[in-house]
């Protein structure tokens, strides 16, 4: 029985068996902002406050019954023998109010407190339409934003109607079975592997109409039906998985959520394990979520769910982490297995936006430490998987994949897809916005070999022992030549002298003998010296190209360097050349330090220039 039930049972006990004849009253009480108390003071400073309000509560008088059925939310009944004015009560509430939250100031001073009350009289003994009046005159009061109460009226009698409306149709659609799942992928933004889907839950309009959540879950959750609609959800879910089972079709584990309503039921874990076992379904394929704000409300109750859960073996995730107020204890007391980003991180409002990158990396950071896999939520642009890929978060959900979609759609592009969507990061059509969005080195050409300055040294230095060596055979092909014309004109004035000696005609065969020999030599000495400078040519063609692969290999590894850098999103990463006085930082330095130039000359010896904090300036020395 839930505690408000049994709320119900106790008030019409002492109505019914009470001889007292006159006005019953009933209060529903509400502290505003309880969830900050938890967040700045701890649980203590929170579960010390609600001791007090209730002891607060019953010191009012001719009150006969008070508790608290849930979280920071009050239901008191009070009897009043003489007649009473809404005024008068309405007064007194504020007087008693204000004198409380007065205390409780010296111990909370950073949160600003209030009580949301609202009051309905009891007729006929009708505690049930009691409590929903007072609800509704609670709110109203909430949304006032005092700590004034109101007295519920017949003008917003309209309200309730058409909620009581909508119970009736929700009810209806209940046992109609026209509330289903439909389901949302899970994907790796690398890979584009479907890891896993989220079951949600759809109404479905007697006309075929499919009806959002939002209509039904706040009254459901109100009423406390909620509850059998997470049983529902996952009976339905395993109900499915069981048949593509059966058919030996694929399944991929699939999370249902859970509301807050089952921190009050001690046999939920029992309940739930019993409903998927029934179906043989294996424990890894199922996961359950809760939300954030459970953990802040009634963090006792929802450790001890976590634990059974986990006990048997399913997967248990913190949904809409970051919505509320997220404390430190969830990491240091639960033991969970995936954290799902709330995807307000990813707002691109500027004020919000620095804010959530200087918070983001970090939180994804202390979850990989933990092994606990962290997944976002809400995403819809491939720069936001970028960003999630940089800081460490490789798992995303929302409309950039998918939208919720009926569970026999998901599995048949599942199967025609080979469980994958195409990788939303590097591909050819996102090749421009990648270079806008993280710096990399240039495209390897000659204008990079030629900036690389140890490559340009062995460069002209091949170009000097080209010419040298051209130059060297030059001289020396001109040197034989005029030697070999020598030899030849000395040969033929020999030729000519002896022949005038001897008084007889020089011999033509002779001369044409020395003029085919000095031919023959000049061909061969002119082969030798081509070959000579075709070998330097080759010989620098290699050491060029040498130096090229050389320059691209360097230039890969730079590429290399500036992709790891890039993951340390949150933290500045520095090379230092102690020769050069020279250092280089990572690009995430130009954000962080607000650094106009990565790489800085004579670093040391401008170190008292530099933005460096002077009581650390040694120990950089030191270090460098």
């Amino acid at each position: 029985m839930h505690r408000h039930e049994l709320f119900i049972a106790n008030a019409e006990n002492i109505i019914a068996e009470s001889n007292r004849k006159g006005t019953y009253l009933l209060f529903y009480f509400d502290i505003t902002n309880f969830e900050s108390v938890n967040q700045i003071y701890g649980l203590r400073a929170g579960d010390r406050l609600l001791q007090e309000v209730e002891e607060e509560l019953n010191a009012f008088p001719d009150v006969v019954l008070c508790d608290r059925i849930f979280s920071d939310h009050f239901l008191s009944l009070a009897i009043f023998d003489d007649p009473i004015s809404p005024k008068t009560i309405m007064n007194e509430y504020r007087e008693r109010a204000r004198t409380f939250l007065g205390r409780q100031e010296k111990y909370f001073p950073n949160c600003r407190l209030k009580v949301s009350c609202g009051i309905c009289p009891v007729e006929d003994g009708d505690i049930l339409t009691a409590m929903d009046e007072a609800n509704v005159a609670r709110k109203e009061s909430k949304k006032q934003g005092s700590s004034h109460a109101v007295w519920f009226d017949r003008s917003m009698q309209e309200y309730l109607e058409k909620r009581y409306e909508k119970e009736k149709e929700i009810n209806l659609a209940m046992r109609e079975r026209r509330l289903c799942f439909y389901l949302q992928p899970k994907v790796n933004i690398k890979t584009g592997e479907i890891l896993g889907a989220e079951a949600l839950v759809r109404g479905i309009a007697r006309n075929g109409q499919i009806v959002g959540p939002g209509y039904f879950l706040p009254i459901m959750e109100s009423e406390g039906s909620i509850i059998d609609l997470d049983f529902m959800v996952c009976e339905q879910v395993c109900e499915h998985m069981a048949l593509r089972r059966e058919k030996k079709l694929p399944i991929v584990c699939t999370s249902v959520n859970l509301s807050r309503l089952h921190l009050y039921e001690e046999d939920t874990a029992e309940r739930l394990h019993e409903i998927v076992s029934s179906y043989d379904i294996p424990p890894e394929y199922i996961e359950f979520e809760l939300t954030e704000n459970i953990f802040l409300r009634e963090f006792d109750s929802a450790k001890r769910l976590l634990n059974r859960l986990r006990g048997y073996g399913y997967k248990v995730s913190i949904d809409d982490f970051g919505s509320g107020y997220s404390g430190i204890n969830i990491w240091q007391e639960m033991d969970f297995d995936v954290l799902k980003l709330d995807r307000s991180f990813l707002d691109e409002d500027e004020e919000h936006r620095q804010r959530n990158e200087a918070l983001l990396p970090n939180l994804v950071d202390i979850s990989n430490r933990l092994n606990i896999t962290v997944l976002c939520e809400g995403v819809e642009t491939k720069s936001q998987c970028r960003y999630l890929l940089k800081i460490g978060c490789n798992i995303a959900q929302g409309f950039l994949f998918s939208k919720p979609v009926p569970a026999d759609d998901f599995y048949d592009h599942y199967e025609t897809s080979g469980g994958k969507y195409p990788s939303v990061v590097d591909s050819p059509s996102d090749k421009k916005e990648n270079q806008d969005d993280k710096t990399e080195p240039e495209s390897i050409n000659i204008g990079v070999v030629f900036k690389n300055k140890q490559a340009l040294f062995s460069i002209i230095c091949g170009l000097c022992l080209l010419v040298l060596f051209v130059t060297v055979i030059f001289f020396q092909y001109r040197h034989f030549a005029d030697g070999s014309f020598s030899v030849m004109a000395e040969r033929l004035l020999t030729s000519f002298t002896t022949g005038q000696e001897s008084s007889s005609a020089v011999d033509m065969d002779d001369v044409i003998f020395i003029l085919e020999d000095y031919s023959q030599s000049m061909v061969i000495h002119s082969l030798v010296a081509t070959g000579m400078v075709v070998l330097a040519v080759v010989l620098f063609a290699i050491l060029f190209v040498w130096l090229f692969v050389r320059t691209q290999r360097e230039l890969e590894y730079e590429k290399k360097q500036y992709e790891l850098l890039a993951e340390f999103y949150d933290t500045v990463l520095f090379q230092y050349d102690i020769k050069r006085d020279k250092i280089r930082f990572s690009p995430n330095a130009k954000e962080i330090f607000r650094l106009r130039d990565l790489q800085q000359k004579d670093f040391i010896k401008n170190l008292s220039e530099k933005y460096i904090f002077p009581a650390d300036r040694d120990i950089l020395m030191g270090a460098l």
